[in-house]
């Protein structure tokens, strides 16, 4: 992993803080998505029963907010009918997606993101850019999926098409006391920061090319994203996660999500209306 110099960081600020963050303020490209006011409240509803759900449970680490999350999400409590699948024909990137029973990586990071920033842990949704095919982990929770990524020719031609700038794939950012990391639930797994720029799974041996493109285009302000950036450069590989303590996490969800059952399934039912509801709208 090649180092990075405080003069190709300040170049990096530069190019995005000074050109292409003020054009996409002026296009207002974070709008348009289709996702209207009534979705709106629909979904801020949900949100509260969520993080309520975390409260009552006690779940502050934000690695096992990321772990009960997935555990949640793959066993249908966050949706309709409690029945959620991997949907990768979803063009809208909200989370509110994953209420009505379907969603693709992009909704799956963005409902976690709007977790973590109900719980007050900052967060962000970030594109990066997979190899094609499976992707070798030494560990992954035992977590059925019902559906799964695809990268397929339309990947292939999307990535050439956008000069790999947007990426193939969407991850959650999240900051913790020990520094900045990446959950993918999608994926089951975690990941390290090498730098700025890069980032590899907990488990895993290749990095990841991250893409901040997508966090523009979401409406980051100019501020936030100079001092993410910034926070990320200094701490560049110096946080790092090994398989044992991902493991942990994961056993740890497990547990409450088992020990608490009752109350899980009485969460899905008090989400079922508004589930229905949003269904009805973005369906």
């Amino acid at each position: 992993m090649a180092r990075v110099t405080d003069a190709q960081f300040t170049k990096f600020i530069s190019k995005y803080t000074d050109n292409i963050l003020p054009l996409t303020n002026i296009l207002d490209l974070n709008n348009g998505n289709g996702f209207d006011i009534n979705c709106y409240y629909l979904y801020e509803d949900c949100l509260k029963k969520i993080t309520k759900l975390f409260q009552e449970l006690n779940i502050q680490d934000p690695f096992l907010i990321a772990s009960f999350y997935t555990y949640l999400l793959w066993n249908g409590y966050l949706s309709l009918n409690k029945d959620f699948k991997y949907n990768d024909n979803i063009s809208s990137n909200n989370g509110a997606y994953i209420l009505t029973g379907a969603g693709r990586c992009f909704n799956i990071s963005s409902l976690l993101t709007s977790i973590y920033q109900k719980l007050n842990i900052p967060s962000y949704v970030i594109g990066c850019t997979l190899p094609l095919g499976k992707l070798n982990l030494t560990y992954r929770p035992d977590i059925t999926r019902d559906g799964e990524e695809t990268f397929d020719l339309k990947n292939i031609l999307l990535d050439v098409l956008t000069n790999k700038s947007i990426g193939n794939h969407a991850v959650t950012i999240f900051k913790s006391e020990d520094g900045y990391f990446i959950s993918d639930p999608t994926n089951l797994a975690f990941l390290n920061f090498n730098n700025y720029l890069y980032a590899q799974y907990v488990g895993g041996s290749k990095e990841i090319p991250l893409k901040c493109l997508n966090l523009i285009m979401q409406g980051i302000s100019n501020y936030d994203f100079k001092n993410l950036y910034t926070e990320l450069y200094k701490q560049g590989d110096n946080a790092q996660k090994s398989v044992e303590e991902i493991k942990e996490y994961y056993a740890r969800a497990f547990e409450m999500f088992k020990n608490n059952m009752s109350l899980i399934t009485n969460f899905n039912v008090d989400l079922q209306e508004n589930a229905q509801k949003l269904n009805r709208i973005l369906k």
